[in-house]
């Protein structure tokens, strides 16, 4: 979007967040940076360095879940429809005796 590599450069981060936040005129922007963390740019206060606690193999892990089950939904067929009639319920009427 901006064109600015960001990767481990702290300057660039920070120039790419406070570029995207005067861009987009928004009161506050969080760039979300995987297994480093997150930052937070609000306009007239320092940026905010937000680490993950504990590891990004949970969201691996949900990711591929999520996709997984996405493709056997896909691929399922659907299911069978179920008759309104009750069981065992006549279709024609008693005959009288």
């Amino acid at each position: 979007m901006l064109g600015i590599r960001i990767d481990d450069d702290a300057e660039a981060l920070e120039r790419a967040g406070r570029l995207l936040l005067r861009r987009t005129g928004m009161q506050a922007v969080l760039v979300t940076r995987g297994s480093r963390g997150m930052a937070l740019f609000e306009p007239k206060q320092p940026t905010v360095h937000i680490p993950i606690f504990g590891s990004d193999e949970v969201d691996r892990r949900h990711r591929r879940r999520r996709h997984r089950d996405r493709d056997v939904r896909r691929w399922r067929s659907p299911p069978a429809r179920r008759s309104t009639r009750r069981r065992g319920s006549p279709t024609t009427p008693a005959a009288s005796s």
